[in-house]
């Protein structure tokens, strides 16, 4: 689509259904939300800051880490400028450890 404001709002609203069939108990629906998310075009806003990582870290205190790690793999491909955190996060998660998101959890 034209519009470069779409990848921000599919993101954001699957963030948001997941975080909502998470609260519901649904935890395969927060999942697929989950990848929906990771799966988005992209925007300048998420090509640089990066992605929300909220229901990521609601899925790991749950135990989803095979879901998180593959979240983060989808990020990568519209993330370019990420620093390195994806790296690090993705080593964390694999270490049983919970990454401290930062500003990736609020916006």
């Amino acid at each position: 689509l034209k519009n470069w404001n779409y990848g921000n709002a599919t993101h954001k609203i699957s963030i948001i259904e997941g975080r909502m069939a998470l609260r519901d108990g649904k935890i395969g629906d927060a999942k697929m939300f989950l990848f929906d998310a990771g799966k988005t075009q992209g925007s300048p806003q998420l090509n640089s800051f990066g992605p929300n990582m909220s229901l990521a870290k609601e899925l790991l205190v749950k135990g989803e880490k095979k879901a998180v790690l593959e979240y983060f793999d989808l990020c990568s491909l519209f993330w370019e400028n990420d620093y390195g955190k994806l790296d690090k996060w993705t080593n964390e998660v694999q270490n049983d450890k919970l990454p401290e998101f930062g500003a990736n959890i609020i916006h």
